[in-house]
């Protein structure tokens, strides 16, 4: 793109001495006007006229001229007056070619004369012999039809008003034509580099080397499959293996020295995903890179959005994902066979495609696993029934039912308890789902996920406090029978709790269980025989013999039937084991508790 360059000509006052005394004089601008080209732009298409004489001249029906038929009225070119006072200058707008051409000032519309007081001026740049250079000669307006000013906009005169030709003008300096080569885009997902010349001179990239890290490098012509020759501008396209996940790419001129810091031998640098990549302490020595922290976010593919001598990852742009759903595991209760998973993501998903998997030939497909919808909006979760080993497991997600994957898209999560390898361990760390295969998560279930959605391995796993916890699971008023479950993490001896109707009716755990053990593990229960009343009544659990207490650990469980206000319902509302005295199951003859270990209360039982 052409550039404007404004000139400013410092107005300049014509002093003369008198030959009578010493008293300086400004002469009265009553001479004539000398109107010179004294500069010309060919970037930004600007020239300037200046006065160069003694009177104010107004130029507006003089005339610009490259050549026959291509010329334009001083007044049309210009965006004010055309009065152009002495030392003073006008700009004016007039489309020149930048790489050659010859500019004409003419004082009338009679552009084939050779009469100096017509063409008044002529200049030539980057090649002799332009239209009417040999008329400026003729007129004693330029030197030699040969002659013209080097490439080097813009070109300023820098003689007096009677001077004329090449030697009084100056060409600005220009750079020598290099090519700049950067890395313009990576495409982590696809395995594309593309590389674009942002010089000014066609380079062939050939034998420059995309470089990972020690050992890891390619040779550009063996990544292209066409020309690696690039044109300013241009762009090639390269085939090259770079981890989606982090990594750090360099391009280097040569072979000879990958380790150098030389910018003219490591020319370009981008890391994305993490920081510290291979590579990225040499880029930054270089001026290739701002900081061996930074690093390019959001995904791939990263687009370079800088100028050819912009480094760092301020330039570079990630590509945000589209919205996704992220499934993982939330919690694991192997007491109850139940498993939670969550998306947390941050577009809904349906999971009933997906397969939980405990190993080779134990698994199940998520629909068959819940009543409910599959469907999981981003934040929330899904309650599956699963069997499991409540000693030690190891459960695996899968999005389709290739159970042997190691692929991050198949083989989603996995958390392992109890013991180490579990089957699926190695598979799960080799997918980047799992930590070790010899870590696993220690202590009392249910295991909750605690970490981030892209945080996997034993670390982001959470237990459970150690609880004992009895409840009343179900009972049959019409045969007398009672069930207890352990609702807690470990296993809990209850042959010394006591089932109580009211005052003075009561009977020992270990009496009524008759002879079945009353040791209970996790999620196990116990049947155990007890004469209530079919319909009405009120039982409680105690785990000792102080029957009058409202201390939760006492007075662990409740429920009564049939109506309102039975025996130690009161008690249970103060231990919070009831919800109201007024509250009761109807139904029957057999009642069943629906709720979880802290559930109590009528809302709770069928």
């Amino acid at each position: 793109m052409k550039k404007l360059i404004l000139l400013l000509l410092i107005p300049a006052f014509i002093l003369s001495c008198s030959s009578d005394d010493d008293a300086i004089v400004i002469e009265e601008n009553n001479g004539d006007g000398i109107i010179r080209i004294t500069q010309v732009n060919t970037q930004g298409d600007l020239l300037v006229l200046s006065n160069l004489g003694t009177a104010s001249t107004d130029v507006g029906e003089y005339y610009l001229c490259l050549g026959p038929g291509t010329y334009v009225r001083v007044a049309n070119a210009a965006s004010g007056s055309t009065v152009i006072a002495p030392n003073q200058s006008l700009t004016l707008e007039y489309d020149v070619n930048e790489a050659s051409g010859g500019l004409s000032l003419f004082s009338t519309n009679s552009f084939s004369s050779s009469d100096p007081n017509i063409l008044l001026d002529f200049m030539q740049w980057g090649a002799g012999n332009q239209a009417r250079a040999s008329q400026a000669v003729t007129a004693g307006r330029w030197d030699s039809v040969a002659n013209f000013i080097p490439l080097g906009s813009p070109y300023n005169f820098t003689g007096e008003a009677d001077q004329f030709g090449a030697t009084f003008y100056e060409a600005s300096e220009v750079e020598a034509a290099t090519p700049v080569v950067r890395i313009l885009q990576v495409d982590a997902s696809a395995d594309i580099v593309w590389l674009s010349n942002f010089g000014s001179e066609s380079v062939d990239v050939g034998d420059y080397f995309l470089c990972l890290g020690p050992g890891t490098y390619v040779r550009v012509s063996d990544a292209a499959s066409g020309s690696t020759t690039i044109a300013p501008g241009a762009n090639i396209q390269l085939s090259y293996d770079v981890n989606e996940t982090e990594d750090g790419l360099s391009i280097f001129s040569t072979n000879t020295n990958f380790n150098s810091s030389d910018p003219s031998i490591l020319l370009d640098y981008v890391q994305w995903g993490a920081g510290n990549q291979a590579r990225v302490d040499q880029a930054v020595t270089a001026g290739r890179w701002d900081n061996s922290a930074n690093f390019v976010a959001d995904g791939s593919p990263y687009a370079f959005t800088g100028e050819g001598d912009e480094f760092g990852s301020t330039f570079w742009e990630g590509t945000e994902a589209d919205p996704l759903g992220v499934l993982r595991i939330l919690q694991v209760n192997p007491i109850t066979d139940q498993v939670w998973l969550t998306n947390v993501g941050d577009a809904a998903l349906d999971a009933g495609d997906y397969w939980l998997c405990l190993g080779p030939g134990t698994y199940a497909q998520v629909s068959t696993r819940t009543s409910g919808s599959t469907v999981i909006e981003p934040g929330e979760n899904i309650m599956l029934d699963y069997d499991m080993n409540l000693e030690e497991d190891g459960l695996s997600i899968f999005a389709t039912n290739t159970f042997t994957s190691s692929d991050p898209d198949v083989l989603l999560d996995f958390v392992q308890w109890g013991a180490g390898n579990q089957p699926r361990s190695a598979q799960a760390v080799t997918a980047g789902r799992w930590d070790s295969a010899e870590n696993f998560v220690d202590g009392f279930a249910p295991y909750s996920f605690i970490g981030e959605a892209d945080e996997f391995g034993s670390t982001f796993w959470d237990t459970a406090a150690e609880s004992r916890t009895v409840r009343i699971l179900q009972f049959n008023a019409q045969t007398d029978q009672v069930w207890l479950s352990n609702f807690g993490n470990t296993a809990v001896e209850i042959g010394d709790y006591f089932l109580c109707l009211g005052p003075g009716t009561y009977v020992q755990v270990s009496t009524a269980a008759n002879g079945a053990s009353t040791e209970l593990a996790p999620g196990e229960n116990v049947m155990l025989s007890y004469n209530v009343n079919e319909s009405v009544d009120g039982l409680s659990i105690f785990s000792t013999n102080s029957f009058g207490s409202t201390d939760p650990n006492i007075l662990i469980d409740y429920v009564q039937w049939g109506d309102a206000n039975q025996m130690r319902v009161s008690q249970a509302v103060t231990a919070g084991r009831w919800d109201s005295a007024a509250n009761f199951v109807e139904g029957g003859p057999s009642y069943s508790f629906n709720g979880n270990e802290n559930d109590f209360g009528s809302t709770f039982w069928d």
